[in-house]
């Protein structure tokens, strides 16, 4: 008693599942260095199914930097223009098939991190959000939110859409100053797990990426829960 709960549990029990796929309660909110994050600390291969404003660069490319091209999937669809993929789509002449999607997701093997574009909410086609196609990758959502003034309110929004479409997301990442009355807030209004925190930062390493993982906490199994909480 008195030990801290993660100091006592075995880290063997402290699993991050194969497959995590990672949300944003908006654009550039940080969706991508969490995903260098997690896929560089777990080893894992990364893939960005829909892609648009390549003309700027891609976020495959960024991940290729630090994990290696050979660990980063193709886009399923890759588009120039930076707007919504809906849009990019249509002035491409092409319609983003949640099926294709789909079928490519039960493709992949062993541990990835697979990033969205945008929200959960921003649209895919005319009549789907990317929010509606989640269920098809079978994977553990993340979800990453700034600590600044109204991301509180942000990610809640993103949590109600998120179980609105029959998804519960397994943990929150939060990008930014500390802040720890926003995370409580998080934690306690969402009902959710609040994983860590990433800084702000410009000049990115192997190195840093790594050490940040190691402040990401998975949640714990509910077992463990259950028998820590009767040994309080």
């Amino acid at each position: 008693k008195g030990v801290p709960m993660l100091e006592r549990t075995p880290q063997a029990e402290i699993r991050w599942p194969e497959r995590l796929f990672v949300v944003g309660t908006d654009t550039g909110v940080g969706k991508t260095v969490v995903s260098a994050c997690l896929a560089v600390g777990l080893d894992a291969r990364y893939w960005k199914p829909v892609q648009t404003g390549s003309r700027d660069g891609t976020d495959s490319d960024f991940l290729a930097r630090f994990i290696g091209r050979a660990r980063v999937e193709p886009e399923a669809y890759l588009f120039e223009p930076p707007v919504s993929p809906h849009l990019a789509a249509a002035c491409a002449g092409v319609r983003i098939e949640e099926a294709r999607l789909s079928a490519l997701a039960r493709e992949l093997r062993g541990r990835i991190v697979i990033e969205g574009a945008g929200g959960v909410l921003t649209p895919l086609s005319p009549t789907r959000l990317y929010g509606d196609a989640l269920p098809g990758f079978e994977a553990h959502v993340v979800v990453v939110g700034r600590t600044s003034l109204g991301a509180i309110n942000q990610m809640l929004l993103t949590l109600e859409a998120l179980r609105a479409r029959g998804t519960e997301p397994f943990g929150v990442v939060l990008v930014g100053d500390e802040d720890e009355p926003v995370r409580d807030a998080i934690a306690g209004h969402g009902g959710v797990e609040v994983l860590g925190r990433l800084p702000v930062c410009e000049n990115f390493t192997d190195g840093w990426f790594r050490e940040r993982f190691r402040s990401l906490r998975p949640p714990l199994p509910a077992t463990i829960l259950e028998a820590l909480t009767h040994d309080a």
